[in-house]
């Protein structure tokens, strides 16, 4: 850390303050029923060329609660991460269309992102400018909670650490209170053996609404000896701290700690850990290792394989054998000298039912791109995720609302349709404050073919305009002419219903379908994001109930329609 928070950390500790609940109207609590089955969106799983997990994707009857990874802190003020974040956020949004006891939480941090904690938090001032801002952007977008994952706090941040939590809560009553709406919920990611320097669990019990343990990485690449990424139980050699490196030690010391069980969520991971063994004869637990294992095709991560690049090696390539391990309920597979650990679904099925049955609250999954959800390996789609449903819940996922009959004197009026106007990228904007709030810096687009783009630097907006016949192009950032913007050459129009200008399709602009962004074009083409001509930055989203939206790429990228990402124009072939 480059910052000089040290000089900061006694007058931090110093101001922390007693958590005191607000007097006034009754809050309304966060609904999070039992079971919680928490499901981990990343950002990233989109980008996972073959597959790509969006949310056109997700099962809107799987999860409790969909927890979507990460936001960051930017200028201490939660801030959007990835360019496609506001998007996937109001298309998780929409599943609730469907499902409207599904809940969606973001989380902020993650391992890569935990330093910035620290920072903010060293100083009262940059702890109320954090939580003032996550209040609004978790109402801005129409979430329901905030995931706290601080990766994780040391000796000298624990009472920063608690004086966050203290504060959060304080501000989650107080604007319920105000607003008269459901409190927004207030969960923590925490190490599955506890650290007691860290957390100070009797103040935090009381401010959270669930404590996630993250009850995997037990074991990895950078051990020299294999070992299973979550066993459930310990096996009979282990001994002394490796004997506490499984889920049910992990579970009922935090159950011991202070905190409820009802308040705890289990980890269970979708992928597993991989490694190169030094002798391929000797291929056991504990067998001595190289190094880490290769990336995976699509993972892309050392030592590490989705379950879906597993479970492809095993039923589909044969290039791998499985061999389950009775003590600790766990499977590992290998062929020469590779060696990988991981859940399948009789394993998960037995570590779901030992949570059930020893009362915790529920599960938290990383991640739901990572399991077979395309049904590639000769079963049915999502069979980790399906053991978790049917172990809970006693039934197969459902595909739609339970029909039941209404309650006499209950009406049938149909649920209002979702406000859908969520801030997105070509959503026509008025270039403020409010429209930088959550932008890292940068410029702008704040529509399709368009002369005004907006600067955002530091939250501070600025309104630019192209010079005469000139209009703002978002792939170089540069104002241009609009002859030498695809898509842009040709005479607009604009709809009243959104005022975003949609650019007269030629009869065949494309090779299949017209070009019009709207609901007729989504009810022709499902869920997910479709071209509208060759090699343009513009692109059409379609979300539940046929909902239409125009977006751009960011600067330079083009939309690569083979592999329905933003790409670089040399690398799509339609740009040829």
């Amino acid at each position: 850390m480059l910052w000089p928070v040290s000089l900061l950390l006694t007058a931090a500790v110093c101001a922390t303050v007693n958590f005191r609940p607000v007097s006034g109207t009754a809050i309304v609590q966060p609904d999070l029923p039992f079971p919680q089955i928490q499901c981990f969106f990343t950002s990233w799983s989109r980008y996972r060329d073959g597959w790509a997990y969006t949310p056109a994707n997700v099962p809107p009857f799987l999860c409790t609660t969909i927890v979507y990874a990460f936001a960051q802190i930017l200028d201490n003020r939660i801030a959007l991460y990835d360019w496609k974040d506001e998007d996937n956020l109001r298309d998780l949004v929409a599943l609730k269309d469907i499902n409207p006891k599904l809940r969606i939480h973001l989380s902020v941090g993650g391992w890569t992102l935990s330093w910035q904690f620290k920072i903010m938090a060293s100083v009262p001032e940059g702890r109320q400018i954090f939580v003032n801002s996550t209040i609004e952007f978790l109402r801005t977008y129409e979430l329901d909670g905030i995931d706290v994952d601080w990766e994780y706090p040391a000796k000298d941040e624990r009472a920063l650490f608690t004086s966050l939590l203290q504060e959060m809560r304080s501000a989650f009553d107080a604007e319920a209170r105000s607003s008269g709406k459901r409190r927004l919920a207030l969960t923590i990611d925490v190490g599955a053996l506890i650290d007691d320097k860290g957390y100070d669990i009797p103040a935090i019990n009381p401010l959270v609404d669930l404590v996630n343990i993250m009850a995997y990485d037990f074991h990895g690449h950078w051990e020299k000896v294999t070992g299973h990424n979550a066993p459930l139980y310990k096996r009979p050699s282990e001994k002394d701290y490796q004997a506490k490196m499984n889920v049910v030690y992990s579970a009922n010391l935090w159950a011991t700690s202070g905190i409820p069980r009802n308040k705890l969520s289990i980890g269970i991971p979708t992928y597993g850990r991989s490694w190169i063994l030094s002798n391929p004869a000797v291929n056991k637990f504990l067998a001595p290792t190289i190094r880490g294992g290769d990336k995976g095709t699509f993972s892309k991560e050392i030592g590490s394989l989705a379950y879906f690049e597993i479970c492809d090696r095993l039923v589909n390539q044969r290039t791998l054998t499985q061999t389950t391990d009775p003590d600790c309920q766990c499977s590992y597979a290998s062929k020469d000298n590779f060696w990988v650990s991981y859940d399948d679904a009789n394993s998960i099925t037995q570590k779901a039912a030992w949570i059930r049955d020893n009362g915790f609250n529920g599960v938290l999954v990383w991640e739901l791109g990572m399991d077979d959800f395309k049904g590639a390996c000769g079963g049915k789609k999502n069979p980790l995720f399906s053991a978790i449903y049917e172990t809970f819940n006693h039934q197969p996922i459902p595909t739609a609302p339970p029909t039941r009959a209404p309650l006499p004197g209950a009406t049938t009026t149909h649920r209002p349709p979702r406000k859908t106007l969520a801030p997105i990228i070509l959503r026509p904007s008025q270039c403020d404050a409010k429209f930088c709030q959550f932008r890292p810096a940068g410029y702008y687009a704040l529509g399709a073919c368009t002369s005004s783009y907006c600067s955002c630097v530091g939250g501070i907006a600025s309104k630019m305009e192209c010079g005469t016949d000139t209009i703002y192009d978002p792939a170089p950032g540069v104002c241009n002419w609009p002859s030498a913007i695809p898509g842009c050459a040709e005479p607009m129009v604009v709809t009243e219903a959104n005022n975003i200008p949609i650019k007269n399709e030629p009869k065949k602009c494309r090779e299949m379908g017209d070009c019009s962004c709207d609901a007729e074009f989504c009810g022709r083409h499902g869920l997910g994001d479709f071209a509208l001509g060759k090699c343009l930055i513009f692109f059409c989203s379609c979300a539940p109930g046929k909902q239409a939206f125009t977006r751009a790429c960011p600067v330079p990228l083009v939309y690569d329609p083979r592999l329905s990402v933003c790409n670089w124009r040399q690398d799509v072939s339609t740009c040829s």
